[in-house]
């Protein structure tokens, strides 16, 4: 079960960090480099996966580069941890654990925002997840 559970996780990373850029969601704005590093440092994510059932993930986006994320579905649960940094307008993920299959690997993709929303998505332009950020609570 936990190995299926990686496999799920490490797919819903791919989709939320693809290595081509995507096309732009309707009625949002492409966040450039230096706007992803100043909106996704010491913020908490809550995100809802839209492309698969019933997950939610919480990233936890440290200022000095850290990465930390819970994420669960109903039928498994898990914690990934890793690196995160922007170039060339994309955020960028380096796992250290969690999804052995997915350590060292670097996935990068864009960053929209429509609203207060944060949106990633697919490499065919479809919608992967629904972000909202918030403050970092001081236990985090």
């Amino acid at each position: 079960m936990k190995s299926s559970a990686y496999a799920l996780f490490s797919s819903l990373l791919a989709a939320m960090f693809p290595n081509s850029i995507s096309a732009q969601p309707e009625n949002s704005i492409r966040l450039s480099t230096a706007e992803i590093q100043q909106t996704f440092s010491n913020v908490r994510d809550t995100a809802q996966v839209q492309d698969s059932a019933a997950t939610t993930a919480t990233n936890l986006w440290y200022e000095d580069g850290r990465l930390i994320n819970h994420w669960s579905n109903d039928s498994a649960s898990g914690t990934v941890t890793g690196q995160w940094y922007t170039e060339n307008g994309q955020r960028c993920v380096v796992i250290h654990s969690g999804i052995p299959e997915a350590i060292g690997e670097k996935r990068c993709g864009p960053v929209y925002r429509r609203g207060t929303d944060y949106i990633s998505v697919n490499a065919d332009g479809s919608i992967h997840g629904i972000h909202l950020l918030s403050p970092m609570e001081p236990a985090d």
